[in-house]
């Protein structure tokens, strides 16, 4: 079974697919989608569904699997009422594309659920956190990760794959 993980955001987005049985994990694909720095919120959000609608079509393509579940992180806190509306906005419009494409409608996990998940000692947000989910991610997934957006949504597929097979 294949799970989805997304980490929203206004200027980019992280994607991760992780194909689930009881015994073993394998993270099939993850990267992040970057829009560029001047142009407007709104051809941000198209760019990212747009792109990640392509990824998922290409990625379920090859897999011949299903995406049985897919999660999101909450993302509805910013800096200001401009960001949390933005934010608000972007995640509305992943979550109908996730639906569109995959046909579940996604968990909404808060950033601590998925921490916890991944066993991180760092809690809050710095360096050393970033730090620390790296390392987690290239032991248990081989893989090394730069962006901190990549990370969170391979954290986010990790907790659904390990609530499926609850």
């Amino acid at each position: 079974m294949l799970v989805l993980g997304i980490d929203p955001g206004t200027e980019k987005m992280g994607y991760a697919i992780i194909s689930a049985t009881p015994e073993l994990k394998t993270l099939e694909a993850s990267g992040v989608i970057e829009t560029p720095a001047k142009i407007t919120i709104n051809d941000r959000m198209f760019i990212m569904t747009d792109s990640l609608e392509k990824i998922l079509t290409i990625i379920l393509n090859s897999c011949k699997k299903p995406i049985v579940f897919s999660a999101i992180e909450n993302q509805f806190k910013g800096k200001n009422i401009k960001t949390t509306i933005n934010l608000a906005r972007s995640s509305g419009m992943i979550i109908e594309m996730i639906y569109k494409i995959t046909n579940t409608k996604p968990f909404i996990f808060e950033p601590s659920e998925w921490m916890s998940e991944m066993e991180l000692k760092t809690k809050q947000s710095c360096p050393q956190r970033d730090q620390e989910l790296k390392d987690i991610i290239r032991s248990r997934y081989n893989k090394d990760v730069t962006s901190i957006d990549e990370c969170c949504a391979i954290g986010i597929a990790t907790k659904l794959a390990n609530l499926c097979k609850k």
